[in-house]
């Protein structure tokens, strides 16, 4: 199977950034691409196991949360093609040095990103697909 990997650099404090993800339910962040949440279930938005609905198409479960790397990875246990399944982990860091805004990139598990993100998911597909648009 293969693994994208994807990056963004935001101009917030990798705390801020943390602070926004780290609620599960909450997408304010992502207006323009999330246009709805339904919950699921009743685990609060920072409790293993939450469950969410996005855009009426992906259902995903908190999987792990971890407020002192700053890191989450949930999976997404239904969704369109080519997503059926995968599970996703993200990241936020400090950048070392100033980055381009929007860089991303595909590879296998040793290809790591070739940027030092303030933001880094990467999801493991149950197809092998892999798009950077």
């Amino acid at each position: 199977m293969g693994q994208c990997y994807n990056s963004i650099v935001v101009p917030a404090s990798a705390d801020d950034v943390w602070a926004k993800l780290r609620n599960f339910h909450d997408f304010s962040w992502s207006a323009n691409v999330i246009t709805k949440v339904d919950i699921v279930g009743d685990k609060g938005a920072n409790e293993i196991g939450a469950q969410r609905k996005l855009n009426d198409a992906f259902e995903e479960t908190l999987l792990e949360l971890n407020d002192d790397d700053r890191s989450m990875r949930y999976s997404i246990d239904n969704g369109p093609p080519p997503i059926r399944s995968t599970t996703t982990s993200a990241q936020p860091r400090s950048s070392p040095s100033p980055r381009p805004a929007n860089a991303s990139s595909c590879g296998s598990p040793t290809t790591p990103p070739k940027t030092m993100p303030l933001w880094a998911s990467s999801a493991t597909p149950s197809t092998t697909a892999c798009s950077t648009t």
